[in-house]
């Protein structure tokens, strides 16, 4: 599969193939345009207002094309963590044995299951990968000074740009999230949320003065604690900080 990416700052287009390194992110996360939508109001006039458009590095046109499972990408900074996500349609299992042009692969791919909203609208989102594979770089959060240095990754989709914050990384025990929870009950949501701002475990960052609010949507990366074992599971979480249109 090949993958175009406009790296942000350079200008640069790179062809690659078989492997997906890093998209490199500005501090303000991407570059601008500004696009003029037009707009009439009751009386007939027509005025305009400025649409702020943030560029998108991702060629999802070409992804897709190579297979439409992929409906998003997910950059960590500092990582090597610059995957596609994929959803399977049909079978959430898919991705844990074939990776993002759908071969049969041991590595897998990072996905998500039917029960994630491909536009992450939902109170709870979590996306997988395996510990063996393209997710064993999330481990570097239980190093306290990664964690500290360390407080955003991004997720693009076709029209959007989406920043986290991470503000807990965390052993968790190895129960199915969005099976085991029902974030549609008021109580259940804010419990989760105290819980992942307060884990209970021996092994833990959490952002100093974190704290999750009932309108707050988190996305949780999920892996393996071993690669031996799934008896446990190793969670790092981000917090919704900004929601940008993006041009495709």
């Amino acid at each position: 599969m090949f993958v175009v990416i406009a790296l942000v700052g350079t200008g640069t287009i790179v062809f690659l193939t078989f492997y997906h390194p890093p998209v490199e992110i500005s501090d303000s996360s991407a570059e601008t345009d500004d696009a003029a939508a037009e707009t009439t109001d009751g009386a007939g006039d027509a005025s305009t207002s400025a649409v702020t458009l943030v560029k998108n590095p991702i060629d999802f046109a070409s992804l897709q094309q190579e297979n439409p499972d992929i409906y998003a990408w997910i950059t960590i900074p500092n990582t090597n963590i610059s995957y596609p996500i994929c959803q399977s349609a049909t079978d959430d299992t898919y991705y844990l044995s074939h990776d993002s042009d759908g071969n049969e692969s041991t590595g897998g791919a990072v996905f998500s299951e039917m029960q994630t909203s491909k536009d992450f609208t939902k109170p709870v989102s979590v996306i997988y990968g395996h510990n063996s594979g393209l997710f064993a770089e999330i481990h570097y959060f239980e190093n306290t000074d990664f964690f500290n240095n360390n407080e955003y990754f991004y997720i693009y989709t076709p029209y959007h740009v989406i920043t986290y914050r991470v503000i807990s990384a965390y052993q968790y025990d190895n129960r199915h999230i969005l099976n085991s929870f029902d974030f549609l009950q008021p109580d259940v949501k804010r419990s989760y949320f105290d819980m992942v701002c307060n884990p209970q475990s021996m092994i833990k960052n959490v952002r100093e003065g974190a704290s999750l609010s009932d309108d707050d949507r988190i996305v949780q990366l999920s892996t393996c604690m071993s690669p031996y074992s799934s008896a446990q599971r190793y969670i790092v979480t981000g917090v919704l900080v900004s929601d940008q249109a993006a041009d495709r």
